[in-house]
């Protein structure tokens, strides 16, 4: 999902900093779409939107104490799938796989927190989450990730990570900077931002180092500067 500018007869959608041009026709209930293809499709009116379409946390179980060696077990199959992850010979299919399997763990008992998981196991069940563009899932452990950070048991980087992704997601704007996406030209930016005078003061409340600091790393790691979005 992105985020859309409307104008007569054409929306501009931008989904992770590229952008698409949507013409559109409405008349007697109907809207006619032209696609940034050429292709066209045709849309009936709905007296209200579907309750299926409305975005909703994902079900988790009830959090319950598990054996030892239940706990291991899962610490150690988290691990793993963040470590096949980065295994070029499995490709995008690996997230896709990661995000089954935790659904299916998180339906059974309950999100991953700190206290029963520890924090590592905790951190992988996030990255898996952040990398599963699956909202339900987002919105489901978004919260519980922000109690283990604000009772210090986590720090700020994984809820501002997850939080900023799953606006966008929602086609709404990032808070605290931590989402990067290629413009039309193909350079990396910075998605757009909320708040962009008061992101670094945000950050600080988090334990979050200013958005320069950031950026600079990312600029020598790549040998490319990144701007704002919102510079274009």
């Amino acid at each position: 999902m992105g985020r859309a500018a409307y104008e007569p007869g054409k929306v501009t959608v931008h989904t992770w900093g590229r952008k698409a041009i949507y013409q559109y026709e409405l008349k007697a209930g109907r809207l006619r779409l032209t696609m940034p293809d050429g292709k066209q499709k045709t849309f009936l009116k709905l007296d209200s939107v579907p309750p299926d379409l409305e975005p909703k946390p994902l079900m988790l179980g009830q959090a319950k104490e598990l054996p030892d060696k239940r706990v291991k077990s899962i610490q150690e199959e988290l691990a793993q799938c963040n470590k096949v992850r980065y295994d070029p010979k499995l490709g995008a299919t690996i997230d896709s796989d990661n995000t089954a399997y935790l659904i299916k763990l998180v339906q059974e008992i309950g999100w991953i927190d700190v206290p029963r998981f520890g924090a590592p196991a905790s951190r992988d069940a996030f990255l898996i989450v952040q990398h599963s563009f699956h909202i339900p899932l987002m919105m489901a452990a978004l919260p519980l990730i922000e109690q283990d950070m604000k009772a210090k048991r986590l720090d700020g980087k994984p809820y501002a990570m997850l939080f900023d992704r799953l606006q966008l997601e929602l086609g709404k704007k990032q808070k605290y900077g931590t989402q990067l996406g290629a413009n039309d030209r193909g350079d990396m930016v910075v998605m757009a931002l909320e708040d962009r005078k008061n992101v670094d003061t945000v950050r600080k409340a988090i334990g979050l180092s200013p958005l320069a600091d950031d950026l600079r790393f990312f600029e020598k790691r790549d040998g490319k500067a990144i701007k704002l979005q919102d510079d274009e």
